[in-house]
């Protein structure tokens, strides 16, 4: 087992298991992570290439030497992990996407370093119809949450800071936040905009962060009612694409210019605008984003698809992961100095809402087939009125007859709606260069 392995993996000895305890419970591994990777923000562009293909060059190692997975893709395609050793050189590897994961068995993917009680689980929302489970070392979240952090404070974010969190998961208060630091209020996404808003005017957030979709409804509530609240010092957005047309009411209802965060449950914070807005810088010392366009890797300033290599993720290596989303990288750097590359362009994770039966607006993410019911290989939903739902769904191994009432009971709890048509695909077809959509909702209605 490398050193880089033994690290990550949970302690076996009492007084391993007992500072480990004492660690996770203060949050002291992540500030300490917060501290290490801050310093590589100053690094020149040579000494993050170097960087980063150090990274590289030892996880193609250890991914052929410990995943299945890997080491057949690599045997296949005559490809031997010495000749890895620049991001230049990834181009040999193929393409590997979220289809292909979900086909596969856990001991294909996740490496022989690993046991289950090393890893903790997340899985991807599903915005594309399929949802994959993605198995990290808990001592890398803990990277992961100081990678998040670290471009708030290039905004004036403050420890004491209040922060309203509009997000489709539930994020458990740690020890800091008791001390008065790292506050965050979660939005219970299933209260009406109205109730949202008074939430929001009580708690005083000084930080607003979320989904576009979701922070997107609470801003156009708060113009079309004139509401009055104490302004935000700070707002971010992440987790789907922000429109411009979103961008603009956001930044009319709060008065705040949009800081936007790319973000999935593969990498965790893949990339972040800094104060300028000019777009965003990729956080090229825990991740390699190549832009790919039929099938070779794109020039700078051209579209396509993005490919993403995580650096940090030893139990569950992704190399070359099409995240099915379009963007291009930008030609030129950034004039505030950072030496990190940059995104342009991003397409792909649309904010859209749901219309329920009694004419409230939800972002389309409240309505989903919940992963862990199984038995659904990928699905779509399409919104043709406020009280149908049309449901296209591609069956798993695992399907049961089951399977099937769950779904319907599952869906009619989420929408409200009576009028559910499950039906039974090969297939899901992809309207042009944009992933599949999980949900196709109804003609944008006017605000009333």
């Amino acid at each position: 087992m490398c050193q880089d392995c033994d690290n990550l993996r949970m302690p076996e000895n009492i007084i391993g298991k007992l500072i480990y305890r004492i660690d996770n419970v203060t949050s002291l591994n992540n500030l300490i992570g917060y501290l290490k990777i801050t310093k590589n923000l100053g690094m020149t562009d040579n000494e993050l290439q170097e960087y980063q293909n150090s990274k590289l060059r030892a996880l193609v190692k250890h991914s052929y030497d410990t995943v299945p997975y890997y080491k057949e893709l690599f045997d296949k395609n005559n490809i031997r992990p010495a000749e890895i050793k620049s991001a230049a050189d990834l181009s040999k590897v193929p393409i590997t996407d979220k289809k292909t994961l979900q086909k596969l068995g856990y001991n294909d993917i996740i490496s022989k370093c690993f046991s289950k009680r090393d890893l903790t689980i997340t899985t991807t929302s599903g915005s594309t119809g399929i949802a994959l489970k993605i198995y990290v070392p808990k001592k890398t979240m803990s990277r992961r949450l100081a990678t998040g952090r670290r471009p708030l404070f290039l905004h004036g974010f403050s420890i004491f800071d209040k922060t309203l969190m509009l997000s489709y998961y539930y994020y458990a208060d740690d020890f800091i936040s008791s001390l008065g630091l790292f506050r965050q209020k979660q939005m219970p996404r299933d209260l009406n905009v109205v109730e949202q808003f008074k939430i929001f005017k009580e708690y005083k957030a000084d930080v607003i962060r979320g989904y576009p979709s979701r922070v997107g409804l609470l801003a156009r509530h708060i113009l079309h009612s004139k509401l009055e609240f104490k302004k935000p010092r700070i707002v971010i957005t992440s987790g789907e694409i922000l429109e411009n047309e979103t961008r603009a009411v956001i930044e009319k209802a709060f008065g705040k210019k949009v800081a936007n965060f790319y973000a999935c449950e593969e990498f965790g914070p893949i990339a972040w605008q800094c104060k300028l807005h000019n777009g965003l810088h990729i956080n090229s010392d825990s991740l390699i984003i190549q832009i790919v366009n039929n099938g070779k890797e794109a020039k700078k300033g051209q579209a396509g698809k993005v490919v993403c290599t995580g650096l940090d993720n030893l139990a569950m290596p992704l190399i070359r992961y099409d995240l099915g989303d379009i963007a291009a990288l930008a030609p030129r750097k950034c004039p505030c100095g950072l030496e990190f590359p940059m995104l342009k362009g991003l397409e792909g994770r649309a904010s859209e809402y749901f219309i329920a039966p009694d004419g409230n607006k939800f972002p389309t993410n409240f309505v989903f087939i919940e992963p862990q019911l199984g038995g659904v290989m990928e699905y779509q939903i399409i919104q043709r009125s406020q009280n149908r739902l049309d449901v296209s769904i591609v069956k798993a191994k695992d399907w049961t007859p089951a399977h099937a009432q769950k779904i319907w009971d599952f869906l009619h709890k989420c929408s409200s709606i009576n009028d559910i048509r499950i039906k039974y695909v090969k297939s899901i077809g992809k309207t042009g260069r944009v992933k599949l959509k999980r949900f196709i909702p109804m003609k944008q209605q006017p605000e009333s």
